[in-house]
């Protein structure tokens, strides 16, 4: 029986161990599957149709140019059937943009069609449900092309499926590549003939795809910043200065939704859009506006009774022969656009106060018709939510730490007898201890500046005393100061109600962050010193030691976020968000400063010499931008580059 009993186990050991085996090599050879090359397909809603792009991407450097293709996709017969006529040889995207970009509208052509060795390109129905873009090589080992490395890859080209049956919101749209063998097989061959398609790892859209729905193309970057006080340059016409825009595609029902018809043209304007924003990552949504779609422009929807119809909440409202939804580049929906992307434009607003690294858009597609007020038309279940999460706002600025961060100008500044320094601060730390003196903006020679009247101190100081006080000081021309602070015309110091509360900078900023920006400002006005707070005169100091009491003459650079007189220390850099830094070679009033204090418009036009803009020397505003906006070379002495350091000084 044990002899048996040993025989028994030791085949069971065997096969046991042939069983580990066995997962072992399968193991190894799925972790040891090594891929060329990546093919995508990327759906896009268009209306009455979904296209579908072709994507090829090279996972190795020198992979061999592409072939032969046919690239075969499968989808729901049910609700899709090929298109009568293809247009198979370019797309569009959206890049990502800031303020000054160009248009960030872009076409791209394939490669594959009709040059590079390739003949044009052509679409194939092999049977009900399969459907492919025909790349042709010309000829065997020449020519042809490998695809890109970076991002996507290279677009091949594209085909259409137009929506049919009576798709819900929540059909499928079940696209995929194609795993036929007969018919509809997919194949994909190098330039010398080789079936390469074993190298190539093919990725399905998104299974959960569906037939109808809408769907964000731009914001959709991580962090882009959504700037709703900037003026957008590529916006033009009756268009500019409008705010951000947004763009996006719908793909719907064509049972629910006509497509535009004949002369004169129809648009349906029962196809609407609610659009709504999220300041703590899609946890709750504020309404942004709504608008709907229609061949109309702004100027023949003015009466409040029609717009009310059309339109309602911040959205842009062009003047003239523009539309409040548009095409891609502001063009009219009509018989030729309407299955491109579509355009809205969030309204400019300076006084839009809520700031959010956690933000989120979400566009929904209303129910309802269009002789019922939009206001009254409630959010339908298709909607989109952008991808990543974005940076909201309109208060953008420059983070210091209070450790090493901080911003020189390039160029001398030189002083007048008369100057008005003013900048947002918001506090995020308190530096040090009693007698650190953190500077916000200051004109200095830096460490290793030439003594005068036994100070080698730059010619004034916006800073904080102890870390939290406002506090501005302005060194005299003769060391004519009060006895104690002979180097100065007058130090300027807030009360203690004043004293600034530090909040911390940690994402995402919280809510009590958006609140603690303060304005300071100080003045220069021959022997007069004054310092603002929020606007309110909290501190004057007038010297009448002699007849001709003024500030030291200085051609030294502008320091922001450090005090860099004498020996730098810890305590010297500023921890704090930082905006709307402003030099003027005049001593602005309390009006002036109030006024000037959201923002300079223009700060670059002079448009007469009375003009107090020319008085403006530097301006830096941070909002996603770190130059001199003060431009004017007649008046302004041009740009002063400023450049933002990451040391010490030491």
């Amino acid at each position: 029986m044990n002899v048996l009993h040993n025989c028994i186990k030791k085949i069971i050991d065997s096969r046991y161990y042939l069983y580990l085996f066995s997962l072992f090599f399968a193991s190894s050879f799925l972790f040891a599957q090594d891929y060329d090359y990546e093919f995508t397909i990327k759906p896009r809603r268009a209306f009455d149709q979904i296209i579908l792009e072709f994507w090829a991407k090279s996972l190795k450097a020198n992979t061999a140019p592409l072939g032969n293709a046919s690239l075969v996709l499968q989808y729901n017969t049910s609700f899709f059937a090929p298109a009568q006529s293809q247009s198979l040889i370019a797309t569009d995207s959206i890049a990502k943009f800031d303020a000054n970009s160009p248009n960030p509208v872009i076409t791209i052509h394939s490669n594959f069609d009709n040059a590079n060795g390739y003949s044009p390109l052509a679409a194939t129905s092999y049977s009900n449900g399969f459907f492919s873009l025909e790349i042709t090589h010309n000829i065997l080992g020449s020519l042809g092309l490998a695809p890109d490395t970076a991002g996507r890859g290279s677009f091949l080209g594209k085909i259409a499926l137009t929506i049919i049956g009576n798709p819900t919101e929540t059909d499928l749209a079940n696209i995929k590549w194609s795993t036929s063998s007969f018919p509809g097989e997919l194949r994909v061959f190098d330039r010398d003939g080789n079936d390469i398609k074993s190298l190539i790892n093919f990725i399905d859209p998104d299974p959960n795809f569906t037939v109808i729905g809408v769907s964000f193309l731009s914001p959709n970057f991580e962090k882009m910043v959504v700037d709703i006080d900037e003026n957008y340059l590529f916006l033009t016409g009756d268009y500019a200065q409008g705010g951000y825009p947004i763009y996006f595609e719908r793909s719907v029902n064509p049972n629910s939704y006509s497509a535009p018809t004949g002369k004169p043209l129809f648009v349906d304007e029962n196809l609407a859009y609610l659009f709504e924003y999220s300041l703590d990552n899609g946890e709750t949504w504020l309404e942004l506006g709504r608008a709907t779609e229609t061949e109309k422009n702004a100027s023949t929807i003015t009466k409040p009774s029609v717009v009310a119809n059309y339109k309602s909440g911040r959205l842009f409202e062009p003047k003239g022969n523009n539309y409040v939804i548009s095409s891609l580049n502001g063009e009219q929906i009509n018989t030729e656009t309407y299955r491109k992307p579509l355009r809205v434009i969030l309204e400019k607003n300076k006084y839009f106060n809520y700031r959010s690294e956690e933000s989120r858009l979400k566009i929904s597609i209303l129910e309802g018709t269009s002789t019922t007020p939009i206001v009254n038309r409630l959010p339908s279940d298709i909607y989109d939510i952008n991808a990543s999460k974005l940076v909201l706002g309109r208060l953008f600025f420059l983070q210091l730490n209070g450790t090493t961060n901080y911003l020189k100008t390039v160029d001398n500044f030189s002083n007048s007898t008369q100057l008005t320094v003013a900048a947002w601060i918001n506090l995020n730390a308190v530096t040090g201890v009693v007698g650190a003196e953190p500077a916000i903006v200051a004109s200095s020679g830096g460490p290793d500046a030439t003594s005068t009247f036994g100070s080698n101190e730059g010619a004034w100081m916006l800073y904080l005393k102890d870390g939290n006080i406002p506090a501005f000081r302005a060194r005299e021309i003769l060391n004519r100061g009060d006895a104690g602070t002979e180097n100065y015309i007058g130090i300027c110091e807030a009360y203690s109600n004043d004293v600034l509360t530090p909040v911390s900078a940690a994402e995402p900023l919280s809510k009590e962050h958006s609140k603690n920006w303060v304005h300071i400002a100080a003045t220069v006005k021959n022997n007069v010193i004054s310092l603002f707070v929020n606007g309110e005169l909290v501190s004057q100091v007038t010297n009448d030691n002699a007849n001709d009491i003024r500030m030291l003459v200085t051609e030294h650079p502008i320091w922001i976020g450090v005090n860099p007189n004498g020996t730098v220390t810890a305590d010297r850099f500023l921890a704090a968000g930082i905006k709307g830094v402003q030099v003027w070679r005049t001593a602005l009033t309390q009006s002036e400063i109030r006024a000037f204090a959201p923002g300079i418009p223009y700060p670059d036009s002079i448009a007469s010499y009375s003009d107090i803009k020319k008085g403006l020397e530097l301006y830096y505003s941070f909002e996603g931008k770190a130059i001199d906006l003060a431009s004017n070379k007649i008046y302004q002495n041009g740009v002063n580059d400023i450049i933002f350091y990451q040391d010490n000084l030491s």
